[in-house]
Parts: structure tokens; sequence; C-alpha cells
């Protein structure tokens, strides 16, 4: 039979199991493996874990992470990774991972029946399928509409018969990020109880000064721009309005473009479209008599209109339209006949009325407001118009010209311009939050105006290699129609292999990429057919295919190709090196003419120099040409994508539109204007989206939601459960196959966008450029927000692609210094060096989702590739180091006392993130943070060349270049110098990490983050005391009573409010501390030694006369004047002329060398240091000297007697700068003269310095200068003359005093001057987000509130009006808020309450919510935190940190009848007795009204409505029940919980009371009763057991004091009793010694003797005592459970043991192998014991439960005679026993319980047990 995909898994999973058993070398079978695990992920087949699967995972996992490249010797491949060959298939760019997948309500339900008023949902009939059942309540395109994307607490299961529900068991189950609680379009104000999109589109149709809105402004703005660029665009190939070319004829409109003119002016604007809607409303519902008496009455009609539709839209109503499906009414004759066969219709009008109804239908159109409804701006529309505009939209997409708009009933036309345009104005920001940080707000930078010249990359890289790939064949033929479409497939048995039918799915229509024909075409003229391969000799057939490429063809490529043929080499060889995975992006279209065979005109060019055997063109002239064709419009494309970029900012921004200064004056008319600001046609629908942090999670997540809520049909994958006790494959709902989104794939979940709807979609759907390719040349890769490179306005950067339009979606805290930073900081600003890097990169001040490499793919780096999801797990990383600093896991009524700092939070973190939270992978994602590993991005960034500081990502951005170069090189030198490279900035990035808390005036960046988040904070307090306080306290006095149980709810409330006050509000004062420009800043000039200097060279009329040097002194002269050398080559002459050149006029100068002669004593504290250059004419010479004659008493460099280097050389030479005089007076006096600008200016001073050296990573540094002037003093960075050199340019500094500029009295005291500075400040000023100035806050109090954040409702809401101001919101909605410390409430409340009534608040408060979505415990003791693509579960908190599952317990002891219960001792004489049913062991949770039940494994059980259903009836409190689901029906046996009360410790008799008192059976519930369970003493034991064997063949007996021992899984005082044929699993050990076989009981040993191989003769150590054969029998039952372990042990004992070096074991082992009997264990000790722990610790993650080949549930550790005492019954010592529950009891006997959850001694006995094969027992 043919296997299956989980056949072909559980084989290998099988095979690795017995690898890692046997020890042996189990690399190719975990690499098997894993790839099994990708092809179940890949058919959508879905698993519960079971032991065998994890202990694969975690073994082939912990040799997956084993590092170092593999070596090549003569005895094959050593070390490295053994599954490096299996990384590739690991490594998938896929869509994510999330809590909501398959989790889309895509059906009616029941419920849904009675939310609209109207029959949606139909009821299953008999034998209906469940596709058919279904299908037939898919949520139509007509009522979605009306709905937004709901994500529902389950997920559907089927197996074609019964359709079923799969619980959520995570933290999200009941979070939805659409939902009113979440969405902030769908949020409920609380001063209207309406929407936020109610009042967004209030604002924005109507002006509250009665001034032209919003709505009436945007129609001369859309008109504006689109008449600007139309014309623009006149003679181009594509454009935004123009559309793109196909190349083959015809266009598609993929960007605005689409017919909005003539007859459709009505609904050419939403203006209009709302006045169409208003005069029909006046027309047909008001009535025109009404509409007059309300206008004399003052009503505003407009107004009017508008309240009574957004209350219409605010409903759940649908709207019937019956319609007949016939077209023609029935004839006179079917009438007739009609009537005649039903003679009880009065006439043939009722026959004929009977007749039209039988093909009439009855469909719903939904009234509310829904995401499409909001995003395409359809509000005043009817429900039957906007179901014509979506089912248009869906059935022809947005983009096809011949499809451009929709006609409505009244003939009137909605064109799909307005529909792309509404979409970017209203859903563009909604995408933005998604996947936005969630401590920042909305972008607030000046998007910026792309240019040609912006990058130094052309964008022409892999042009010709897409060209080939977008050119397709079909038949032989150019094909030019759409790639992908509709194709039908045959359908096959599964088990026949016939064909049994035929489906529709999306598939390519034509046959061949002209790429492929190619490199098939190229290899059938060379023999061998893998002449193009590039990948691994042992590649399968398919991989080679896979792995084949083309190669670059240049002048230079074919001349290396040829010298290699020259020497012998043959072809394929010859090309390794040419043929790479990218090598393809390197053939440029004049290399591919040429390897194809054709010159520009296409003429065959004759033979090749390289393929001997072309005899004509590898493809035909008329393909050729398509493809240059292809070429030509991929080049327009990506000439004019930055022009198409720049024309959708005005669609795609808000606030943060371009600058005026940044744009020509006749596109500021392409924007609105506000308070002197652009502000682009988002605006009037952003605030809501942007005046709060982001939701922090991934793009992909947000397009799969909404794809899967518009998709048109279900995707349905396999999943495997257990029901009853075999496993069983269902198909479980995956989401929607495609929608107007695109197509989702199966294999991987990743959406590629559909090409038809591109220009609505291609802001959603993320683009990413293969490595190599620097532009994009689609429609969806040109308008993508992804993939961009940090813009840097008026410079050209490099970037990874020449897209750069990044500025748009920007954050910065600080936004105007930001700006200035763009444009270069102007020359009367002066800043601090490290703002440039402080304000830069993704950090904590400034961010940019878009600017950052979504896949680390990407990356050439390896390490990249591990990280995941760059921009997911920052954003992860941001919330939880806000949830951690602010204790917010801590539930709201017990607080952390007050955040933690930051510089604590990086210094002690081991102490504050949780223990299972990876903490170097979590450190390595906070900002601005020395990395704990060795980290490829700096933590700081260093100086470039010119002494400044890149920012974060322009470092990021570098270093990724050159990984990409690297790929790209072609030769070894190239790649060397690319590595040399890479290693230095990544020793520059670990240098610069090193300096991060060194930085500006101490502070460093630690601090600054501190600083900032503490005074963000105290800004949001005093918010709420200034304004929001005094406001709700007038409306509610006692809103924060100390009595009031909901004052705690009411201060989380408001202190939220007042975190979004401060983007809104511009009118408190408050300052917080920020990077911020303060201009006028008075400074101190004074200076004595700048006055000094000042008052000497203005001293006497002789001194200025002789230092008097103007612009056009002869150079010569001027040299002499400054005591300059006249040296070789001119240097210091080109220098001179060049400071005069920047004279205005006559200036008094000197040298600095010359001033230092004078023979004035500058340094007061040492006068004679000048002595020995007094009256020096040339201090250059003097300096050579000096340093010449010092060199003499340094002795040898070596010290060749002990050959090292010489220490009395090293330490002259490391000091001479400061021994020798002359350099040391001159580098005293180079300190000296040195000062500010202003400082020097104020005394009529300047400082002219000589050119700089370029750095170590020039061309030739040292050599050249950074402005290309020559260099005074060349010299090699780093060696003695480049120190003694930098001396000597210290004393060719030119200091000089211009008597027009000094002040009239030069005094020591000189006036302060005012300045202008960009610096760190505490008290920079908070501004709102629109202005774009000042300092924004981040969102310390509310961002990641749906994850951490707890449900609470206020007693009130505030919210903000169009000025601005907070206004106080009568209806409180409930809202998640995250736990505030307990010091923001003190201070937050400080003017009325004592410590003391802050405590009474806490202890008053209403019953709050203790676990968020982050803290919730599944089913697995595993928290809820959303691993969105983290890899390895990076930020998950783990079984650890929670308390650990209690296991089902089961009887320790098995008898055969009850006279063998003499045999077992330690038994009080009271019992429970019940019947055993056999079926799946249960446990069943109720909580809150939510039913889970999981089996012994943990495995959660699919659970039928009506069983549902009975376990909530059974009782009406919260409980856990222990029971065997058997036939339908579950027998409880035991109870744990109660009431949230933990029963485990009290008896089973008592246990058995509550479950006889508190519950009642219901249907499929049975609970213990008479018919099946007995309470009795030893005296009526017999006859219980008699009375119930006649109902059941196994009798459970448990003590009736005995608790139920949670942590165990056997439990020594319960007994089953089943007759000698009935199987049952009792645990045991078992080994060979001395040739006898042994079995331990527990209660007994039995040995046996080995004869021939086979154990006989049994006897039992104390069954000979007690003449008993019950241990035999017991041994006997137990035998197929042993027999074949036995085989085994006698195997290894009775095998020749091979000769072993006993030393070498010990030493390897670590003492862990005992070499006496070892001998034959693998040489492998440590591999073994990484392996055993890995085992061990994969089985602490299960659920406790008893397996038959498992260790643990073989008894090892609860077999021992302690645990289960034979001989006297006395108790003597009640802690003795296994179950004792630490309560006295004086009249009892007393039971022992384990400390619950660890059993910490049980773990160190397996452990051992597991490491030490001899003193184990095969198990």
């Amino acid at each position: 039979m043919q296997e299956d995909g989980v056949d072909v898994y559980i084989r290998h999973r099988d095979e690795l199991l017995k690898a890692i058993i046997e020890g042996v070398d189990a690399s190719q079978e975990a690499g098997d493996f894993l790839l099994s695990t990708i092809n179940l992920h890949n058919h959508n087949i879905e698993y519960d874990l079971t032991n065998e699967d994890l202990i694969c995972l975690s073994y082939s996992n912990f040799l997956l992470k084993q590092e170092g490249a593999a070596q090549s010797s003569s005895e094959g491949v050593t070390g490295g990774n053994p599954l490096a060959n299996f990384r590739n298939a690991m490594i998938m760019e896929s869509g994510a991972d999330h809590a909501w997948k398959g989790r889309i309500k895509r059906h009616f339900t029941k419920q849904d029946n009675d939310k609209h008023g109207v029959s949606l949902h139909k009821p299953r009939i008999r034998g209906e399928s469940i596709a058919d059942y279904l299908e037939k309540n898919a949520i139509t395109t007509e009522m979605k509409h009306a709905l937004w994307p709901e994500v529902m607490g389950h997920t559907l299961i089927h197996d074609n018969e019964n359709l079923d529900m799969l619980e959520d068991d995570t933290g999200y189950k009941n979070i939805d990020p659409f939902s009113e609680k979440h969405h902030p379009i769908r949020r409920r104000r609380s001063d209207t109880n309406m929407p936020e999109w109610e009042n967004t589109l209030r604002n924005f149709y109507f002006d509250n000064n009665g001034e032209e809105s919003f709505a009436e402004r945007s129609m001369a703005i859309e008109d504006a721009h689109k008449k600007h660029w139309s014309e623009k665009e006149r003679d181009q190939t594509h454009g935004v309005y123009k559309g793109v070319s196909k190349g083959f004829g015809g266009v598609n409109y993929s960007f605005i473009g689409g017919g909005d003119d003539g007859h459709e002016s009505e609904t050419k604007h939403q203006h209009s479209i709302r006045l169409r809607d208003y005069k029909r409303w006046v027309a047909h519902e008001l009535g025109h008599k009404k509409a007059a008496e309300l206008e004399k009455e003052g009503v505003d009609l407009e107004k009017m209109h508008f309240d009574e539709r957004m209350s219409k839209l605010d409903t759940h109503d649908a709207m019937p339209v019956t319609r007949n499906l016939n077209a023609q009414d029935p004839t006179d004759n079917e009438i007739m006949q009609h009537l005649t066969n039903n003679p009880h219709f009065a006439n043939e009008e009722e026959a004929k009325a009977d007749l039209r109804s039988k093909n009439e239908v009855t469909m719903y159109h939904g009234h509310g407001m829904g995401w499409e409804t909001y995003n395409y701006g359809l509000e005043f529309l009817t429900p039957e118009e906007r179901s014509l505009v979506v089912n248009h939209i869906h059935d022809h997409g947005t983009d096809d010209p011949e499809h451009q708009s929709v006609q409505l009933p009244d003939g009137q036309r909605i064109s799909m311009t307005r529909i792309k345009k509404n979409f970017m104005h209203r859903n563009g920001v909604e995408d933005d939050w998604f996947s936005r940080s969630t401590i920042h707000p909305g972008p607030n930078g000046h998007a910026n105006r792309e240019n040609p010249d912006d990058t130094l990359i052309s964008g022409q890289e892999g042009i010709a290699s897409r060209a080939l790939k977008q050119t397709y064949l079909k038949d032989g033929a150019i094909y030019d129609g759409e790639p992908i479409g509709e194709v039908e497939k045959n359908v096959r048995d599964k088990k026949t292999g016939k064909i049994v039918g035929t489906k529709i799915i999306q598939g390519k229509l034509f046959d061949n990429t002209v790429f492929d024909e190619l490199r098939e075409t190229i290899e059938g003229l060379h023999d061998d057919d893998h002449l193009l391969h590039h990948g691994a000799e042992t590649d399968t057939a398919i991989e080679k295919e896979k792995n084949k490429n083309l190669f670059p063809y240049d002048k230079r490529d074919i001349k290396e190709i040829q010298k290699k043929l020259n020497s012998g080499m043959g072809l394929k060889e010859a090309l390794k090196s040419k043929v790479t995975e990218i090598s393809d992006l390197l053939l440029n279209p004049d290399a591919l003419m040429d390897l194809v065979g054709y010159d520009s005109d296409y003429n065959y060019i004759g033979d090749s120099p390289i393929f001997k055997n072309r005899k004509e063109a590898l493809l035909p002239k008329e393909i050729m040409q398509a493809v240059m064709k292809n070429i030509d419009y991929s080049n327009a494309m990506i000439n004019e994508s930055k022009p198409i970029r720049n024309s959708l900012t005005a669609h795609r921004t808000n606030i943060n539109s371009p600058h005026k200064e940044d744009l020509p004056e006749e596109e500021h008319s392409h924007y609105y204007e506000e308070d002197g600001q652009l502000r682009g046609l988002q605006h009037p629908f952003a605030a809501p989206f942007t005046h709060r942090g982001g939701l922090g999670k991934q793009k992909t997540t947000h397009n799969e939601l909404i794809h899967d809520h518009l998709g048109t049909n279900d995707s349905w994958g396999g999943h495997v459960i257990t029901h009853g006790d075999k496993m069983k494959t269902v198909r479980k709902h995956l989401g929607a196959d495609n929608s107007i989104i695109g197509i989702k794939s199966r294999a991987d979940g990743s959406i590629e966008g559909t090409t038809g709807s591109i220009g609505l979609t291609s802001q959603m759907l993320p683009h990413f450029l293969q490595t190599g390719v620097t532009s994009h040349s689609s429609a969806h890769g040109v308008a993508s927000k992804t993939d961009t490179t940090m813009a840097n306005v008026g410079k050209r950067t490099k970037g990874r692609n020449i897209k750069n339009a990044s500025d748009m979606h920007s954050f910065s805290r600080s936004p105007d210094v930001s700006r200035t930073l763009r444009l270069e900081t102007p020359k009367d600003i002066r800043m601090d060096s490290q703002t440039s890097h402080d304000l830069g990169g993704a950090g904590f001040l400034f961010d940019n989702q878009y600017t950052r490499t979504n896949f680390g793919k990407l990356s050439r780096d390896p390490r990249a590739v591990a990280r995941g999801d760059t921009s997911v797990k920052r954003n992860a990383g941001h919330n939880w180091k806000m949830a951690l600093l602010n204790g917010r896991n801590n539930p709201p009524n017990a607080p952390q006392e007050k955040p933690h700092s930051y510089k604590n939070f990086i210094n002690r973190g081991m102490q504050i993130i949780p223990e299972s939270i990876n903490y170097d992978s979590f450190m390595s994602e906070m900002p601005n943070v020395k990395k704990p590993k060795d980290d490829m991005w700096a933590a700081q960034s260093p100086p470039n060349e010119k002494g400044k500081r890149r920012d974060l990502f322009g470092f990021q951005q570098e270093l990724q270049d050159e990984y990409d170069l690297l790929q790209q090189a072609q030769t070894d030198e190239e790649r060397d110098m690319i590595s040399t490279r890479i290693e230095e900035l990544n020793r520059e990035s670990e240098e610069s990490s090193k300096r991060s808390i060194q930085e500006f005036g101490g502070m460093g960046q630690y601090e600054k983050i501190q600083a900032a988040k503490s005074g963000d904070d105290r800004a949001v307090i005093n918010y709420f005391k200034n304004k929001l306080k005094p406001l709700i306290e007038k409306e509610n006095p006692t809103a924060f009573h100390p009595e009031n149980p909901k004052a705690l709810s009411n201060i989380h409330a408001a202190i939220s409010a007042a975190q979004r006050g401060l983007w809104y509000d511009d009118s408190h004062g408050l300052t917080t501390a920020a990077h911020h420009v303060k201009r006028g800043v008075e400074e101190s000039v004074s200076s004595d030694a700048h006055f000094n200097l000042a008052t000497i060279m203005n001293s006497s009329s002789k001194f200025r006369e002789a230092h008097i040097i103007g612009p056009h002194t002869e150079v010569k002269r001027a040299m002499a004047i400054l005591g300059l050398p006249d040296d070789e080559g001119g240097a210091h002459r080109e220098y001179t002329k060049h400071w005069q050149s920047t004279l205005a006029g006559d200036v008094i100068a000197l040298s600095v060398g010359k001033l230092a002669g004078l023979g004035i004593p500058w340094n007061s504290e040492n006068p004679d240091m000048f002595g020995n250059i007094v009256g020096k004419d040339d201090i250059h010479d003097l300096l050579d000297m000096d340093l010449a004659n010092d060199k003499r008493t340094w002795g040898p460099s070596r010290d060749k007697e002990r050959n090292r280097p010489n220490k009395e050389y090293e330490e002259k030479k490391n000091s001479f700068t400061s021994r020798l005089a002359g350099h040391n007076a001159i580098s005293w006096m180079g300190k000296f003269v040195h000062g500010s600008p202003n400082k020097l200016s104020s005394y009529g001073l300047d400082l002219h310095r000589p050119p700089v050296a370029k750095g170590k990573k020039s061309a030739k540094p040292g050599f050249t200068s950074k402005d290309g002037r020559p260099l005074l003093h060349p010299a090699k960075p780093g060696t003695i003359q480049a120190r003694h050199n930098s001396v000597k340019d210290i004393a060719s500094q030119i200091l000089s005093y211009d008597t027009a500029m000094a002040p009239e009295e030069i005094r020591a005291k000189m006036p302060k001057a005012a300045v202008n500075t960009i610096n760190f400040h505490s008290d920079a000023p908070i501004k709102t987000l629109g202005e774009r100035k000042g300092v924004v806050s981040l969102d310390t109090i509310n961002g990641g509130a749906m994850d951490f954040g707890y449900e609470m409702q206020g007693e009130f809401g505030i919210e903000y009006d169009a000025n601005g101001q907070p206004v106080y919101g009568p209806h409180p909605q409930t809202a998640h808020y995250n736990t505030l410390p307990r010091n923001f409430v003190q201070g937050a409340l400080a003017d009325t309450h004592q410590p003391e009534h802050i405590q009474m608040m806490y202890d008053n408060t209403i019953p709050l919510p203790q676990t968020n979505a982050q803290t919730s415990v599944d089913a697995f003791g595993q928290t809820g935190y959303q691993d969105e693509q983290m890899g390895e579960g990076w930020l998950k908190v783990g079984k650890a940190d929670l308390p650990k599952e209690v296991p089902l317990i089961e009887p320790l002891h098995r008898i055969f009848d009850i006279e063998d219960l003499s045999q077992l001792r330690g038994f009080t004489g009271e019992w429970v007795v019940s019947t055993h049913k056999e079926g799946v062991r249960c446990k069943v949770k109720k909580k809150t009204n939510r039913i889970t039940v999981t089996n012994e494994g943990g495995i959660k059980q699919s659970l039928g409505d009506d069983m549902r259903s009975a376990f909530k009836s059974i009782c009406k409190k919260d409980y856990v029940i222990d029971g065997v689901l058997s036939d339908g029906t579950f027998f409880v046996n035991d109870i744990l919980l109660y009431d949230d009360d933990e029963i485990t410790e009290l008896t089973t008799r008592e246990r058995l009371k509550i479950l006889r008192g508190q519950f009642d059976s219901y249907d499929s519930v049975h609970i213990p009763s008479p018919s099946d369970i007995r309470i009795t003493d030893e005296v009526g034991l017999k006859d219980a057991v008699k009375d119930l064997s006649k109902e059941s063949e196994m009798i459970l007996l448990r003590d009736a004091k005995s608790t139920y021992m949670k942590g165990e899984e056997k439990h020594p005082k319960w007994v089953m009793l089943a007759k000698s044929e009935i199987d049952y699993h009792v645990p045991f050990t078992m080994e060979i010694d001395d040739s006898r076989f042994i079995i331990r009981l527990p209660e007994d040993i039995v040995k046996y003797d080995i004869v021939d191989g086979e154990p006989t003769s049994p006897m039992a150590a104390i069954g000979q005592i007690t003449d008993s054969d019950y241990s035999i029998r017991l041994a006997k039952s137990l035998e197929p459970y042993w027999r074949r372990g036995f085989a085994y042990l006698h195997k290894e004992e009775t095998q020749i043991e091979p000769e072993m070096d006993e030393e070498r074991i010990e030493e390897e082992s670590a003492g862990i192998l005992k070499p006496k009997k070892d001998k034959t264990l693998i040489m492998k000790p440590k591999e073994l014991y990484k392996t055993v722990a890995l085992i061990e610790r994969a089985l602490e993650v299960l659920e406790k439960g008893h397996s038959n080949m498992a260790g643990r549930g073989l008894g090892i550790d609860v077999g021992g005679g302690s645990e289960s005492p034979r001989g006297p019954t006395k108790l003597v010592s009640e802690e003795s026993m296994p179950d004792w529950d630490m309560r006295k009891r004086p009249t009892e006997d007393s039971e022992k319980a384990e400390d619950y959850p660890g059993r910490n001694r049980k773990k160190k006995k397996t452990a051992s047990q597991s490491v030490d094969l001899e003193e184990r027992s095969l198990e």
C-alpha cells in the first residue's frame, strides 16, 4: 500500500527513536524526521505531540544547534553540523504563525438569526454532507460588507460526518484585534456611545465651525492631483493614473487610475456621494413637505440625514431583496396547466403568482458598518448598492480596464478609482497600526520626496533575469495573458490512485518561462544534463533541476571561462565559479543578447567562444524580442517608480506629509493645509489609529485575517486527534483559499497578491526583492510600503535598492531635531555628537517599521537568518520590555510597587526577566543595549569617515550591503576584500557597544532612555492631575473615593486617557527629558586663555604690524609671518593659500608653534615649559630633531634573550609626546588655544586647522585627506610617525585676531552670548503628535494592552474633541488596561489620598481579572504569548514558571481475586469499591462555563454539543473531575477541584460525598451511584466485590482514607482487581544478574532461572515465606510487557565483549560509565549523555501517565518496599507513607502526599538511572 505523509512521518520517527535507543549516530534519521515534519506542515496536517514526538523533536533540535563548519578529509566529511543539508528546508519565508490562525468566522451560526433578525443560518438536514452544510451557511458577500472580521474562540474540524470545534486553549481565545475592545475605529466613544467611525465620518463630512468640510476640500485636492500627474505622465510608459502597460498590449490600472469622468459626477467624490443620498432621503424617506417644515424650525437637515444613516449603520439589520430567477413571466399555457393541477386557486392571477413565487429567491443585504463598507467608503450607498460594488470587486478586481466602474440601480456609476482612493485614505492607517511597535504612536516625520540621484546604485541589477522569468511560453509561443488563473485538476482516489473527478484550483496558465527554456537549451548543447547545477553533488534529481541557474556573460567573464577551458578544464568545471544561487542577477541585457547569439539588430552573430557547438541562436528571434521588450517596460517602470511613489504620497499620508519646503509649490494644492502645515488625504481618518501605540503584530498576520474574512471559499487541512483509544485524522479549517487580497499558500500560509487588485491591496501586501536585485519593476513592488531603504535627504547613499520612501513612516520622539539632522545641522546650531545616533535606527526614541528587513532570509549572514523576523522580534522586545519594567504581569489589584529603572533592568535583567525567557535572545532585541551575545547589529554606531555618526539603520544597511556584495563577488580577491570589510564593521560594532554608557556629559544611552521614560510617565500623571482629575470629579465626585469599589478601575481608565491627552492637547505646558532644539540659550564665553591671547596679539602696534596678513598677501611672505615651513610638495603653501581665501580683510595671525616660542609664560603652573623652543624659527625641524635624538635612547625593539618585546622600548615609544619638552609644550599649547567658535569669536579670534586624514578603511589611510587637500604631515595611522605628525599639525594651526570682529573692549569677563543648541534636555516641551515640534510622548501607559492588559470598566470615559480638549463621557466601555505600578496611582492622587487610602482602593475593588493574554495558562501549562515567527519559542513563558498539571493517578497494585489482598499491607480497612470502565481516561475541567477535556497524555479531546452541554449541567460550580469516556458516556471516578477549592487532600470518602451531593447525572455523564460504587469495611468487602463484579470484570478498590496524591502516577493505596485473563499493566523493573532473570514488582521480587535462553522456574522472595503464588501469577500476567526486554537483556549479556580502553571510557564519560560492565556501549558517552538529558527534559513537559514502553510508567521510582510495606500492618510513622497529607489524625492512620508540584527526589533518581546504563534496568 502506498504511504501517505502521516505514514512516512511515523516511519521516520520510529527509525529515529530506534537510533537514539541503540546509541548510534542518528543524524541521518534526524534529518529524515525533520523533513517528514515539514512534509506534514506542507500538507496542512497538524497533530498533537506524544512522548515519542517530543523526544525526537528535542533530539533533532539539539543536533541542529551544533555549530561549526564541516571539514573534508581523507576520512570523509567530519565535524560541523550533521544536519547542515537539512537547514534550508527548515527556514521558510512564510506567513506568521499567529494565535488567530484558522479562527476567522466564515459561516453563519444559529446565533446570527437572532443577531440580524432574519433567517441566515440553515440547519443541517439528514444525509447532508459537511461540505454542503457549510457551503450553504457561508457568509455571503451581501452580508459580509456589513461585518468586521470576527475571531472565534475555536477552530472548526470535521470528519465528513460530524462537525466539531477545536477549542483554542491559549490566552488569546477571547482576544479579537478587530473587536470593539481593541480595534481603534470600532471602539465605542464614552461621550456619544457610538463607534469611533461615526465621529470620524462626522468630522470628515462636517466642519464644527460651519466652514468648508474635509470632504468638500478633498474634491479640489483630488482633482488638482489628477490633473497635475496626468499631464506629467502623458509621455510615460507607466503612471499612477495612466496605469501599467503590460508590454504586449493593454494596460492595468494598478495604482489609482480608472474611469471616473462624465456621467459619474454624482459619485466622483465622497462629498457628492453623500449629497446624492441626502437628496434621495429627502425625496423618498422624509418627504419634501416635511423637509420644508423642519427647515423652518431651524433643523439642519443634512446633519439629521447623517445621524439617521449612522444610526442605521450601527445596527445588525439586514435588508431583504426578493428577485425572480426567471426573467420571463409564465406563459398562458403554463398558467392554465397550473390552475388545472391546483383547483384550490381562485383564478389565473393566483396561479400565476404562485408560479412566480417558485422562481423567487430572497437575498439579505447587511445594513451595518463593516470592514469593506468603511474602507471602501460605501456608507452612503444602500445595502443593495454596496453589494453590487463589493461583488464587482470580488468578481473583477479593481484594475481591469474593462471593468472600471459598477452601475448602480439609478444609472449612476461608482468607479474603481474612487474605491482605491478611499482604501488608501482609510485602511492605510489601520495597516500601519497593526504592525507598528506598541510604544510608538503614528509616524510624525515629513515624507521625503524621492529623486533619481538619491542612490548610488542604478536599479538595473537583475533586470535581464527578471524579464526572462516574466516572459511566458505556451505551446512554444509567447503567452501574453494572465499567468495565474483557474485551472482544472484531476482528483484521484487516495487508495486506488484512479481519477474520480476534477476540481478547479488556482494554477499557472502557461507551460514554461523563457528563463527555463534558455537553461534547457544551454544544457542541450552539452552532454552533461546538469551543466548549470550549482548545488551539492548529493542533490536529488528534483533538487538538481531546482538548483540550476544562468551566469554572467560579460567580456571579462568570457575571458576567464576561456582561460580555464584552455587549461584543460571541462565546461562544467570552468563554469563552476560562475554559476551560483544568484548568478543570474549579474547577467545584464547586452550580455544576454550575446549569450543567446544576437547582435542589436537580432542578427545571428555566429559561433560562441564558450559553446563551440552552438550553430544558431539559443532562442527564436520573436521570443528574444519579447524578452527585450519586457526589459524595456521594466526599465520604464524602474525609471518611473520614484515619481509614482511621490504622487501616491498625497493619498498615503496624514500628518506625516511632506514639508512645504520640500515640495514644488504647484504640488501644495494636493494636500490639506492646517495651521500652516500640509496634511495628506488620510488626515481626516488617521487620529484613531495614530494617536496610540501600535498593535505590534506582523503585517502578514493582518493580511491573513482580512484575507480569511473576505475569502470566497474554505481551505481545509489534515489534523490528527485522539478518538477513543486510536489516532484519527480529521479536517481542520485553515481559513480561505483565495480572496481579493490574494491566494494563500497551503504550504506556509503566505499570500501571493492577486494581480487584478494590486491597485487596492499593494499598500497591505509586503514585497521583498531577491538579494542582489536593486529595483522593483512590478506595480506591487513599486507601490508596496515594505523593502524601503532609509532616506538620506540631500545625500547619495548606496542602500539595498533604489526605493527610499522611508520618512513617511518614521516616528521620532523629537521630530524637529530629526528633521534638522536629516537636512544637515545648520551652522548656527551646536549639537552634541551623540544626538544623531540617539535618534537613529529602530530604537526607543525613533522607529520605522518599514525600513527593517522583515525576513531574515534577505541577509547573507546565517546569524541573521536565525534571528527570525526582525520587525516582529523588535516589536515583541519593546512590548515585553515595557511589561517587565512596569510589572504588567501583575494583576491590577496586586501591582508592582514601582517601575524598574532601565539601567537596573539591563544590569539585573536575570533577576527581572522570567527564567523561561531566553535571556540572551531577549536582551539582544533591546534597543541601545550592549548585546549579551556576538550580535551582528551594533548597539552604538561608530563615526564614519567624516567624523559623523551613522544612525543605527545606516550601519545595518552598510553591513547588509557588504553581505550582498560578498554573495555577488566573482573572484577570490574580491571576496577577501569584502570579508575583511565585514570583519571591520563587526569589530566597530563591538567596540561601539562598549562605549554605550560613556557618552555625552557622562549620560549614557541607558540613562537617557530612563530619563525619557520617567519624564513621559511623569507628564502623564501631571496631565491627569492638572486637567482630567478636576474634570472627572466635577461630574463624579466619588470617582476616586477609597470606598468606591470601582475607584481602582476609574484611576486606570483616567490615566489611560491622560496618555492619549498628550497627543491631542497642546494646552498643558508639560515637559519631559528629550533631545530638543533650544534657541537663544545664553552661554558663558568668558575665557582667561582667550583674553590673554587677544590681549597679546593686540598688545602693540609694532607686534600688529609684524603679523598682519591679508587675503592678498604674497603666500611666501604669509608663511614666513606665520612661522610655517616651506616644505617639499608645497603642502603648507596650499594650506596657507586656502586659509587666506577665507579672510575678509587683514588679520593678525601666527601659527601655534610660533605663538608657543614667543617667550611668553603661557602656562602659569609651569612657565619654563616653553624654554627650549623660544626663538626657534622652525618648530617643525626642532620636533623632528628631538624625536630622532630620543629614539637613540630607546634601545632595540625586542629583547632577544627572552624573545619578547623590549619593555624599555615600549615605554619610551608610548610616552615620547609627553616626555619630549617640545612635543609637550606644543601639545599643551594646542589645548590652550582651543575653544568653541562662540568663545573664540567673542574675543575676535579664529583658529584654522590643517586637513584631516582619511581613516583606516580608506584606499590610502593616512595619506589622503577627507576634503581632497594635501596633508601637511602624512603617515600611516597608528605608527610612531603618525603620533609625531599630529603634534606637528598642532604647531601648524593658525590663530588669527581680527580687529574688525573684536569687541571694542576686551575683558576677561565677557557678556554672555546667545547660542542655538541641540542637546538632551530635562525640560523639553511636550507637543501634540500633529505639531511635529518639541517632544512627542511615547506610549508608556497603554502600549501592548491587548497582550498584557486586564479587562476593566470604569464609571466614565474621556474623549478628546476636535480642538484636542478632554470631554467627560458618561458611557464607559469595557477595555483592557495595563496594570499601573502602585507609585503611579499614589502620585496621581497624592493631593487627596494618603497611602492608607490607596490601600483601601486596592482592598475594596470589585473582583478583577488575575490573568492576561500573556499569563493565561493552557492545558499544557503554557502561557499565551503568541510566538509570531519567533523561531525558538523566543519569549514563551514555559511550564517551569507555572503550576504543573496534576496527573491522573492509577492503582499501584493489581490482584486476581479478593483473597490476594492479604498479600498487600498498609491499608486502613475501610474501602471505596467501584466498577472499572474500559475507555479513554480523561480529566474534565469546567471553568466559567468553559469545558476542557484532556486524556492522560494531556491531549485535548473533541466533544459533541450534547456532551459539552451535559458537563455544564451536572454542576453549577467550577470543577475538575476524573473519569472514563466509554461508548459515548462519561463515567466519573473522582474529583480534584470543586468551586475553585483544591480537594485532592480530602479522603476518598469525603471526595465521593462531594460528587454524590453536589453533582447530578445528566444525559451522557454518569455520577457514581449505588449501582456501581460501595463504601464498606473489611467485613463487607467480599460481598461488595461480588455484587459489583456482576456489572464489570474489573473492580477498583480504594482505601477510603487515602488522598488523591497529586503529583504521583501510581497510588500505593489503590488496587485493581481483574481476572488473570485480563491484560493489565503494573510497574516493574527487570535485570539479569548471575544468569538469573529478575523482575522487581511493587510488592515482591520474582527470579527466573535461564535455561536454553528462556526464563523458567520462577520463585518469589516473599511468596516463599507466605506460601503464596500471588507474585508469580502477577509476574506471569506481565509477560507481554517484559518478554521483549528479556530477549534484549539476554542478548547483551551473552554477546562477546570487544576489547576497549577502560581508562579512555572512564576519562571521556567523566566517571558516568563503569568500564567493567559497559564495554558494549558506544564510544560516544558525552553525546549519549546529552541525548539522555534531552529526553529527560522532553519527558518533563508531558502530562504524566503510564506508558508500556516509557521508564516513568514502569514504576522505577515507586516500586520500593518502603512505599508499599510488607509484614506487620501497624502504622509506626505516618510520615513514612507516600500519601501522607501532613494533617494530624489522633485516631486515624496518617498518610503522606509528596509536596506539589515537584518530585525532586524522583527526578534525581530517574536521571541517575537514565545516565548509568549499568545500574539502570531496561525499560
